[in-house]
């Protein structure tokens, strides 16, 4: 899934109002796992089929939303540039992140 640079966290160590928000905003989320990155807490997890995570920070706010694409739903001009650009390169996963802009 994400997190490369993530490692585990136990979870009497995650903000209470970070676990509240992922399982308001997600209450049908599975194989939840919890996880420190940098000084900020991610939640990975499944909804539904499609593979997500959250990152929030200490005090629980929601800084990112990562969701996981199937490489046939990405957008033709991505997979226009990768093909002109990037030859031979193959596209393995995407997602769409925003961030509290909406970036």
């Amino acid at each position: 899934m994400f997190g490369l640079c993530m490692s585990s966290v136990a979870q009497k160590n995650i903000p209470e109002a970070a676990k509240k928000s992922c399982t308001s905003l997600y209450p049908k989320a599975t194989n939840v796992k919890w996880g420190k990155e940098g000084k900020d807490f991610e939640a990975e997890f499944i909804n539904g089929t499609t593979p997500m995570s959250l990152l929030y920070d200490a005090t629980g706010t929601l800084l990112e939303t990562e969701t996981g694409l199937k490489t046939t739903q990405l957008p033709q001009a991505v997979k226009d540039y990768i093909s002109k650009n990037l030859t031979g390169s193959k596209i393995k996963e995407g997602s769409v992140i925003k961030t509290l802009k909406g970036v």
